[in-house]
């Protein structure tokens, strides 16, 4: 019967295991979240930055991520904005990537390092970014990704040309071009490291090498977008003006204006107006700057008004000057005052992280109900379990009622055949032992019918509490050995049982009486099988011993308990003696 009860358990445990396995599940779904994140952003990292910028935004809580999640993070968020022309006040956030692949992918630990570089370049700590940059350089030879090659020849170049340091800024801006790396891909970092060189060689004084690179950049203008080629011509224009050939510097500026759009044309435009300056075309110019003007830009018209003033300076209409002198002034100091770049963006970055958790507003109410209906699921299961072990319980207490019933009829049936035989004189005696064998089956019936009984009112007494499984093995092993289910006795798994059961009925009688007295196993089955009633037939029969070795064992055991003449009959009073005691 206890077999429901284990049952029972067995759906508990079964029923707490789902429901961990649940929330492990969605623990799981919010990392498999934001790996699928960090894998697109990855994915669209060198051809879309700001689109990767926006799923790493994305990622919900992204400080609950550990390991390789963590440091993947932040290499690509530095990455992204970095690539976003976003500027970083700190290289805190990159560090966590430094230190995590120092000894392992070499290929994202010298990525790591190119980014921190930046960093560190961007926050004015050139020193600095050019040790993690000289590092980043000795992975070159262990590394396959040739745009993180480019980067840090690129990198390695802008901070020599920085520090005036031209000839070596020449040497790393050569190498970034010589890489073998995707056109379409990176051919911006091309124009810009050839446009460097030119400039540097211009300044150093070796014009031929100018005329070089100029020539290169011009014959790169059909394969790049409007934006570079605006770059190019808008350089070139100025290249050409420094060299005083001012009809190609105007043709060029001209080309620029032609494919500019928003604050570069109005800076291509104040190029052009200096040109005319040059040539004597002064009406030109004031109606040029004038429309120059309406750019949003502070920087360039600061440097507008401040032409204007050199312009009027130099025709000595000194009102004039005056006047663009004081826009300058005013325009100098709202620059001053004005929030800076890193501050703005650091701001925007807020606001725009805001939004996206609005946005996953949805998908966490998703899981939220994903939990909840789970949860109700395992509540009710939970509830099942606990409905059927109580109707099972009302049936083993109706079972218990009706062998109840059947007892008081065997028993019924016994008293019947024992005052017949009692009562009738005149009864045959192959009547009498007939009726003798009935009673004895009867009372064999019911003996079987009390060890139901007892086991269903273990059962049924137990209420909401579980039974230790040891106590119902116990109590069952005995049973069988007085109803002789079990024909024999084992020690080494029996012994164990009875000391359990014993302890519990009366109150630690094993334990006590080890306790006191230093016995054998030998002895202790003697003395347990005792203190349970067992005659010394019994005893002997189920140790398998004679009588006489049954009477030898309890003539030590005496000996043991300080009577050395004690008999069976005092060995007896004084276990029953012993289990009365508390």
């Amino acid at each position: 019967m206890y077999m429901v009860e284990k049952s029972g358990k067995l759906l508990c445990r079964i029923v707490l295991i789902m429901l961990l396995f649940v929330l492990c599940f969605c623990a799981s779904c919010g990392h498999k979240e934001a790996r699928y994140a960090l894998d697109m952003a990855e994915k669209r990292m060198w051809d879309e930055p700001d689109s990767a910028l926006k799923v790493l935004e994305s990622i919900v809580m992204p400080e609950d991520l550990e390991g390789k999640e963590l440091a993947d993070y932040a290499l690509l968020l530095t990455q992204a904005q970095y690539r976003s022309n976003i500027v970083a006040t700190s290289d805190s956030l990159i560090n966590i990537a430094v230190g995590y692949y120092q000894d392992k992918d070499v290929e994202k630990r010298t990525a790591s390092l190119l980014y921190k570089g930046g960093v560190l370049k961007d926050m004015g700590k050139d020193e600095e970014a050019m040790l993690v940059y000289k590092e980043a350089e000795s992975y070159i030879p262990r590394i396959k990704d040739n745009r993180i090659v480019t980067l840090i020849y690129m990198g390695l170049g802008y901070l020599n040309q920085k520090n005036r340091n031209y000839a070596l800024s020449i040497d790393y801006f050569k190498k970034s071009v010589a890489v073998n790396i995707v056109p379409k891909q990176v051919l911006s970092w091309k124009v810009s490291s050839i446009m460097n060189l030119a400039n540097i060689s211009y300044y150093w004084g070796n014009r031929d090498d100018a005329d070089l690179y100029y020539s290169q950049l011009l014959d790169m203008v059909p394969l790049v977008d409007s934006m570079l080629q605006t770059k190019i011509y808008y350089n070139y224009g100025i290249y050409k003006s420094k060299e005083k050939e001012w009809a190609e510097a105007e043709k060029y500026v001209r080309k620029a204006l032609d494919n500019a759009s928003g604050d570069v044309s109005y800076r291509a435009m104040l190029l052009l107006a200096n040109l005319y300056s040059r040539t004597g075309r002064d009406g030109e110019v004031d109606s040029l700057c004038q429309y120059a003007l309406k750019t949003s830009e502070p920087a360039v018209k600061a440097r507008i008004y401040y032409f204007l003033y050199e312009e009027n300076v130099a025709r000595k209409e000194y009102e004039d000057a005056v006047t663009y002198l004081s826009h300058y002034v005013l325009l100098s100091d709202t620059l001053r005052s004005q929030i800076n770049r890193s501050e703005y963006l650091e701001i925007q970055k807020k606001y725009d992280q805001v939004v996206l958790l609005n946005k996953n507003v949805e998908i966490h109410n998703h899981w939220y109900l994903t939990i909840i209906i789970s949860t109700v699921i395992i509540v009710a299961l939970i509830g099942i379990h606990y409905l059927v072990l109580s109707i099972n319980r009302k049936k083993k207490e109706k079972l218990l009622l009706k062998s109840k019933q059947e007892k008081v009829e065997l028993q019924e049936k016994i008293d019947a055949c024992q005052t017949k035989i009692a009562e009738d004189e005149t009864m045959h005696n192959e009547e009498k032992e007939k009726l003798q064998m009935q009673i004895t089956q009867l009372e064999a019936e019911k003996e079987q019918k009390d060890i139901s009984i007892r086991r269903l009112e273990i059962i049924c007494k137990s209420k909401d509490k579980d039974i230790p499984l040891e106590y119902i093995e116990a109590l069952e092993m005995i049973m069988k050995l007085k109803s002789k289910e079990q024909a024999s006795y084992n020690p080494a798994v029996d012994r164990e049982k009875l000391h359990i059961w014993l302890d519990l009925v009366y109150d630690d009688f094993a334990g006590r009486l080890l306790e006191k007295y230093q016995l054998t196993g030998r002895e202790r089955d003697v003395c347990y099988l005792k203190a349970l009633d067992f005659s010394d037939d019994e005893i002997s029969e189920l140790l398998k011993i004679q009588l006489r070795s049954e009477e030898r064992w309890i003539y030590r055991i005496c000996e043991k308990f300080g009577f050395p003449k004690g008999s069976k009959d005092d060995f007896a009073a004084y276990i029953a003696d012993f289990k009365k005691r508390r």
